[in-house]
């Protein structure tokens, strides 16, 4: 996708594998999602973007520190919360760091504090096979 500033923008989301009770709804059930965002500005400049969509309310007003396994390697983040149920990464190295730890994962569990629950829910992640290529544009290497 491009817009008229002359940036351009590949994205993607990935959902999680398992869901969770709604705790206000408990016949209800919930997935969340992650999804990546790599832009090019007209100067050449790229960045990479990580969001959480969380669908319930999360214990993140306005931060909080997230935890996320990558492959078996657990570290916690700092993410706040701009839009309910949006997380994203305190800062753009966060996000550039996450951005590739899930691109060169196979498999990653995201810790989410959901309101209503009495603990951090774990939404895996099955990346295997995710396209890498799709992800870059035509002139980076």
């Amino acid at each position: 996708v491009s817009n008229e500033d002359g940036v351009f923008s590949l994205s993607a989301s990935i959902y999680a594998t398992n869901t969770y009770t709604v705790p206000k709804y408990p016949n209800l059930k919930q997935r969340s999602w992650i999804e990546l965002e790599k832009r090019k500005s007209f100067d050449g400049s790229i960045s990479k973007r990580f969001l959480i969509f969380a669908p319930e309310q999360v214990k993140c007003t306005p931060g909080c520190n997230i935890r996320i396994k990558f492959n078996g390697n657990t570290a916690t983040y700092s993410f706040l919360q701009s839009t309910e149920g949006v997380l994203t990464p305190v800062n753009e190295q966060s996000s550039a760091e996450l951005f590739d730890k899930t691109t060169q994962s196979n498999r990653a569990t995201v810790y989410l504090p959901i309101v209503g629950l009495s603990k951090e829910f774990g939404s895996e992640f099955n990346l295997r096979g995710y396209d890498k290529s799709k992800m870059m544009f035509s002139d980076e290497r």
